[in-house]
């Protein structure tokens, strides 16, 4: 039930977000990952990491993060080399517009990157890990992530989330940082 409550708010405050409300872009998505990184924290107690492990899952998720990015960078100058596609990547940079690159950033590092983490590879991979396992979590989980992103009615955004939701899913099995 968690999972299900969580992601129907994580559809409206993106429909909100995305359609309705762009000038408050960033507050929004500030306070809506606040707010499922705490909803997924109240509804899954493993998900407080032990002090000792904190260090190396730092390290991880900011090399894969770097790792991403570049994967993005690469991947948005070929998208632009396709008529009609670029309109969308554009869409997503012009979300920039309007607040100060230092908020930006300091939103993604707290709450935005530890919020959607916590609640799609914490609360949602996790919980459907439990039912299907490994890797078919990891999919459902993604593609969950992605379908959250239908509501933006832009396909690369859509497209992102799910190449980043599967990236990220991934890694939980293949470091210590889980």
């Amino acid at each position: 039930m968690p999972v299900a409550v969580g992601f129907a708010g994580a559809l409206v405050l993106w429909a909100v977000m995305f359609n309705i409300d762009r000038c408050a872009f960033w507050p929004m998505m500030t306070a809506a990952t606040a707010l499922l990184g705490a909803w997924a924290l109240v509804n899954e107690p493993t998900l407080r990491l032990p002090p000792r492990k904190l260090p190396r899952a730092v390290l991880t998720g900011a090399s894969s993060a770097l790792a991403l990015y570049i994967i993005f960078l690469l991947g948005g100058l070929a998208v632009r080399r396709f008529p009609g596609l670029e309109k969308g990547v554009e869409s997503v940079y012009s979300l920039r517009e309007g607040a100060p690159t230092g908020w930006i950033g300091l939103s993604l590092l707290f709450p935005i990157a530890p919020g959607e983490e916590l609640f799609w590879r914490g609360l949602v991979q996790g919980r459907l890990d439990r039912i299907l396992g490994g890797y078919s979590a990891v999919a459902a989980a993604a593609v969950l992530y992605a379908a959250v992103h239908i509501v933006t009615l832009n396909p690369i955004l859509v497209i992102a989330a799910l190449v980043s939701g599967l990236f990220w899913g991934c890694l939980l099995y293949t470091s210590d940082a889980a």
